[in-house]
């Protein structure tokens, strides 16, 4: 196994005293269905090196200046009180934060992936990026697992 095999990619979440956890608390309101979907693609991506991140399950959002990117789970169709409902799910993250070396940090998560620009949920995630910037908020391990 060379050096490049010998790791993997750790995912964290935002977290501040205002908002202690917001995206750990969307992930785990999830259907279950959904949840394994965004379990999957963290799979496949934690043993990739970023440059291999790619579209469609990874945008770099280039127009947002290289601060925020988006990760992009598959939709999934689930049954809701008798109606399929299909969640589209998007998280914003960033490579790092300094000092966390191999980690990437989920800022904001939504599954309001109707919207084809998601202004509110970019802006949630730059203004959380920016409180990690200047130290007023840190991260903690994302959970995957419930007993995780």
């Amino acid at each position: 196994m060379n050096a490049a095999e010998e790791w993997e990619w750790r995912f964290v979440c935002f977290k501040s005293r205002r908002e202690p956890n917001p995206v750990q608390e969307w992930f785990d309101g999830l259907p279950d269905e959904v949840q394994d979907e965004i379990r999957d693609l963290l799979q496949h991506l934690r043993v990739k090196i970023n440059s291999k991140w790619q579209r469609p399950a990874f945008d770099p959002l280039v127009r947002e200046g290289g601060i925020i990117s988006e990760l992009r789970p598959r939709q999934v169709p689930c049954e809701e009180n008798g109606e399929v409902r299909t969640y589209t799910c998007r998280i914003y993250g960033f490579f790092g934060p300094k000092g966390h070396k191999h980690s990437y940090t989920f800022l904001h998560g939504n599954d309001k992936g109707n919207v084809r620009d998601d202004v509110d949920g970019k802006l949630t995630a730059k203004d959380r990026f920016g409180q990690i910037e200047r130290e007023e908020a840190t991260v903690q391990e994302f959970k995957e697992w419930p007993d995780s």
